[in-house]
């Protein structure tokens, strides 16, 4: 009896041992040879395009490493700084002192002549000279106060990123282009943003509001603020500062963001138009080339992951490219967390006039994962990627790689030099394949048919032997 019950639990653990096998190479359609120069233990690399046109999974769950041994190492998806909450930036908003500075109308800005008073700590606390209110004078710009935000330890990390700006509304809508100059001394000036373009205008329905400047520059004590607008009358009545404070120091190992250029085609609805890309790039941005100038419109982008799949929004708002006194202001790159989707679609709103003839054209963006791997076995190491059998993401990873990310990874990882795509299990492993035995299911029911049986065996023994006693 024991020996049936042995053999049988025997043959179980064999077939359900079929169904959990490790992968081989050419499970997965192509592999790229890794370069490993140097030695040390753990590996970095940027994904090549090459391996988002292949793989199944937009999650990277069908990418694996081998050694030379054909073993699978332990890897991970490095995490960059934007990801990891601990080195999020903190951001504060502080309305900034601001002093107009006029000029006369009938003499230009080439007549402004300014005394500047401060106090001991570097606030301004007075602008006497240039002309005087009145219907013959104008704002020719404005100086802003940055001092009192300045650390007195010289906080690198720290910087004024942007300004938002509020002014009176005039009659006739406001589009202006100004510019930007910041100084420590109020002498010496240098330009940090040229020819930002700000408008508040309204079309039909739709109001158009542009009153934000990113400022990437270092911040400065004082901020010099151009205003053509001041000879319409238009007056600047706020200026916000939003600052921005990293955490930790940040590396520049992060990767750069790579853009592809992609053509659309009219979908099945009027005023709506399809691009698809060549594999499951982490989409994070879409930037719109409308067909024609001065084109505004309200519109809505969506993806999905594939053909039969619903459609996920992405973005609703207004769309434009407008020249308006010779200004031209354009819709901002749209940004949404990545996306591994393969299709895409921009639908105008029902109602708008359209973008007339022709057809839109679109740029995405991407940021490309690193992946990390353990230098485990010998070498050359091989990235194997693109497999319908091995798209769940249960790859080998390492306790210590998972806590690995862009501002810890300089100090402990080599880069790694990714080769030319060839050929491992080809297409045969991108076809999908007959759904897989429930093995869980079949021995489940093999164990208690089993133990039916011998049940049923035991009560069988006994009864004959209560028989033979008799």
């Amino acid at each position: 009896m024991k020996t049936i019950v042995k053999t049988a639990l025997i043959f179980f653990l064999a077939l359900a041992a079929t169904g959990f096998c490790q992968p081989a190479p050419n499970d997965f359609a192509y592999g790229i040879a890794l370069e490993t120069p140097g030695e040390s233990a753990i590996y970095r690399f940027e994904t090549p395009d090459e391996v988002y046109h292949w793989i199944v999974d937009p999650a990277l769950g069908d990418v694996r490493i081998f050694n030379g041994g054909e073993q699978v190492v332990p890897h991970t998806l490095l995490k960059s700084p934007s990801e990891v909450k601990s080195l999020k930036p903190v951001y504060t908003e502080s309305a900034l002192p601001l002093f107009p500075v006029l000029a006369k109308a009938d003499a230009g800005e080439s007549s402004v002549n300014i005394r500047i008073e401060t106090d001991g700590k570097g606030a301004l606390v007075n602008i006497n000279g240039g002309a005087q209110p009145g219907e013959d004078s104008y704002v020719s710009y404005y100086i802003l106060d940055v001092s009192a935000f300045m650390t007195d330890d010289g906080d690198q990390q720290k910087r004024l990123d942007r300004l938002t700006l509020e002014w009176s509304r005039t009659e006739n809508g406001f589009v202006s282009k100004v510019d930007v100059y910041a100084s420590s001394d109020l002498s010496n000036w240098r330009r940090i943003a040229h020819d930002a373009a700000l408008a508040d205008m309204t079309f039909g329905e739709h109001k158009l509001v542009r009153n934000e400047i990113p400022l990437p520059e270092p911040m400065d004590k004082y901020l010099k603020l151009t205003w053509p607008k001041g000879k319409d009358g238009a007056v600047l009545d706020k200026v916000t500062a939003r600052f921005r404070k990293d955490r930790k120091k940040v590396t520049k190992t992060e990767p750069k963001a790579r853009t592809m250029d992609l053509q659309a085609v009219r979908g099945e609805e009027p005023q709506e138009y399809l691009f698809q890309c060549p594999g499951r790039f982490p989409v994070q941005s879409v930037e719109v080339a409308l067909p024609q100038k001065n084109t505004l419109v309200k519109a809505s982008l969506f993806c999905r992951d594939a053909e039969d799949a619903p459609w996920a929004k992405m973005f609703s708002g207004l769309i434009y490219d407008l020249n308006v006194d010779g200004t031209r202001i354009a819709s901002e790159t749209i940004t949404f967390e990545p996306r591994g989707a393969l299709y895409w679609k921009l639908a105008v709103n029902q109602g708008e006039g359209g973008m007339g003839p022709g057809l839109p054209a679109f740029k995405i963006g991407y940021l490309p994962n690193t992946i990390c791997f353990v230098a485990q076995g010998e070498p050359p190491f091989t990235l194997a990627f693109g497999s319908f059998k091995y798209k769940k993401g249960d790859a080998l990873v390492d306790p210590l790689l998972s806590g690995l990310s862009m501002d810890n990874m300089p100090n402990l990882i080599k880069p790694a030099n990714a080769g030319r795509q060839f050929e491992l299990g080809g297409q045969a492993a991108l076809t999908p394949p007959n759904p897989p035995l429930p093995w869980k299911r079949i021995i489940l029911w093999a164990v208690l048919c089993l133990g039916a049986a011998i049940v049923a065996f035991m009560a069988w023994k006994l009864s004959r032997q209560m028989h033979d006693k008799q």
